[in-house]
């Protein structure tokens, strides 16, 4: 094998292995009992999130669900407001949505005033419409302090050690592990060499010291998290706080394997009527990275009662920073009973923590350096340009004044979308079974590696839609047929070449170098025009149009690569061997 032949080799192996790869959380679904699947749902949900997360995905028409246009109608705003109308609805509709739990949903802008929704699966189409429909409500609310946090804690681990025979508050080491729990470890205890958990002392009331805790390798960096107050090592004596990991400034953080037993606790009944009837824990709705690896989402115990409501909200603008110019902020405008209402929240509160909430989840949690008298203040942070301008939307998305409106709204019931994917299948099998069948009567034993050349473009575009997150939809199986023809169709002008250099008493060896390198140029100008047009399709395409789009671009390339390097180095291995005739 000389060293192109090397080369190839390893190619073909790579993709392969990351094909198989990347189609393996679609397999093991498959392949998954409703009992397991259940199971799974019960003790280790991470897992079972990370499958569908990773999973092959079916489109609208596949799998069923509900189709909605929404418009925009700004006919009572000015100029100005009208600029960004369409983002501000497009966040609130995206907040909504990620509420509803949908799993993979397509929310685009389609022109200047409308936004397209598809939800697969969905099962409650009256309530998706209620809920995309409903203006979005922003506020700011005080969080409360370390002291206040920790005396719930203790009322919550009390309640739930009052609770017997229950997995979600008995939990021993041995049930943790099985549950995917990871226990920080006890101010005091011991703990073993090496361990990442080691304690830390307690500080002092208003002053940090960063132990050997989870974080003190960050100490000192910029974006630190600099935790301090180890929560204790899971036991039943502390049911709830020991799933947490420790304290970071005033509200506490938990790691992301305990996040989902930590929301199950928090939503029984018992826990709530713990709670003081003031204050509720929600969730900062981004993660904070360890720097020994793995993530952690903080929570926080808001007040109810302390607030001011995003309704009075003018408007909101990323800045620059006067003291840092490369450092952006936002600043935002109240109307002047925001005004009043900001100043007198932000005067009693000075140097504490306040959150600014949308839709129920905590955007920021920045702290009120000074009373804000005007109505005009700044969120200070370390924002890119991207993420300013989100925060902006964000803020101003509250106070939307444009109502929106169905103007299409369509629904796929489930049977249907069953019986399309067995109907789509069965064409796309029939149709690959007819062109094998034709290759390898005509084409005889080099038929056969073209049919391995396919079966191995399909596995690739499998494994590469599944990794770019691509839902396969009704017109992209029609695109994964047209792929079968045009994976053949670039073997067909090879093997042609082939015979025809034969026919010139050429040796096999040079027939078959020859017949590559002279079909390959045809081979890339037809695919390079049909990709052309297919990125065109995707780029200005919707729904359907998009699936087939991309289902044919993916396709080209792996029928590519399958015909040129792929059966390249079958033919290179067979035909490096003497022989008197080939098989063509």
């Amino acid at each position: 094998m000389n060293r192109s032949d090397r080369i190839r080799a390893i190619f073909t192996v790579v993709v392969i292995g990351l094909s198989l790869w990347f189609l393996w959380p679609t397999y093991r679904l498959a392949t998954m009992s409703k009992e397991e699947q259940q199971r799974l749902e019960q003790t280790n949900p991470e897992k079972i999130d990370k499958l569908h997360k990773k999973a092959l995905k079916l489109g609208l028409d596949l799998k069923g669900g509900m189709h909605l246009t929404l418009e925009v109608d700004d006919s009572q705003l000015t100029t100005e407001e009208k600029k960004d109308v369409l983002d501000r609805v497009l966040e609130i509709v995206r907040n909504r949505v990620d509420q509803f739990g949908v799993m993979e949903p397509t929310i685009q802008k389609e022109g200047t005033k409308r936004i397209i929704v598809e939800l697969p699966g969905l099962q409650d189409p009256e309530r998706a419409k209620r809920l995309v429909g409903q203006v979005a409500m922003l506020e700011w609310r005080l969080i409360r302090q370390q002291q206040e946090v920790a005396g719930v804690l203790r009322k919550l681990d009390d309640t739930f050690k009052r609770v017997s025979g229950d997995s979600l508050v008995e939990v021993n080491p041995v049930q943790a592990e099985s549950l995917g729990v990871v226990p920080a470890a006890t101010a005091g205890q011991a703990v073993p060499k090496g361990s990442q958990n080691a304690p830390a002392k307690a500080s002092p009331a208003g002053k940090e010291t960063p132990g050997e805790s989870l974080f003190a390798k960050a100490k000192g960096a910029e974006g630190e998290l600099p935790l301090n107050v180890p929560i204790e090592t899971i036991d039943k004596n502390k049911p709830f706080s020991s799933l947490l990991s420790s304290f970071y400034r005033d509200w506490v953080v938990v790691r992301e394997e305990n996040v989902s037993l930590v929301n199950k606790m928090l939503a029984r009944p018992e826990a709530q009527q713990a709670l003081p009837k003031d204050g509720e824990f929600m969730w900062l709705d981004e993660w904070m990275n360890l720097p020994e690896g793995g993530r952690v989402k903080p929570l926080m115990l808001v007040a109810k009662d302390e607030y001011v409501s995003g309704a009075i909200l003018v408007s909101a603008e990323p800045t620059s920073n006067p003291q840092s110019p490369t450092q952006l902020s936002v600043s935002f405008v109240f109307n002047r009973k925001g005004a009043r209402e900001l100043a007198r929240f932000t005067g009693e509160n000075v140097n504490r923590f306040t959150a600014i909430i949308l839709d129920g989840k905590i955007k920021s949690a920045p702290v009120i350096k000074s009373k804000i008298p005007d109505g005009h203040g700044v969120i200070e942070g370390t924002f890119t340009d991207t993420e300013a301008r989100d925060l902006a939307i964000v803020l101003r998305a509250g106070a939307l004044p444009a109502p929106m409106f169905t103007r299409e709204e369509r629904t796929v019931g489930p049977s249907l979308g069953s019986d399309s994917i067995h109907r789509g299948l069965r064409a796309g099998l029939f149709g690959a079974a007819a062109v094998v069948a034709f290759m390898i009567i005509y084409y005889q034993l080099s038929g056969v590696i073209a049919s391995l050349g396919i079966i191995l473009a399909m596995v690739s575009l499998f494994g590469f839609y599944a990794y770019f997150g691509a839902a396969l939809t009704l017109p992209g199986i029609a695109g994964l047929v047209l792929t079968v023809g045009m994976a053949v169709d670039a073997n067909v002008l090879i093997y042609e070449r082939i015979r025809e250099e034969l026919r010139r008493d050429k040796t096999i060896r040079s027939a078959v170098d020859a017949g590559y390198e002279r079909a390959f140029v045809t081979i890339l100008d037809s695919n390079l025009t049909t990709l052309v047009s297919a990125v065109a399709l995707w780029q200005f395409g919707t729904g359907p149009i998009k699936g087939f789009a991309t289902t044919l671009s993916i396709g080209i390339l792996t029928s590519m690569f399958a015909a040129c390097v792929f059966c390249r180095l079958i033919f290179d291995i067979w035909v490096s061997r003497p022989m008197k005739k080939l098989s063509i």
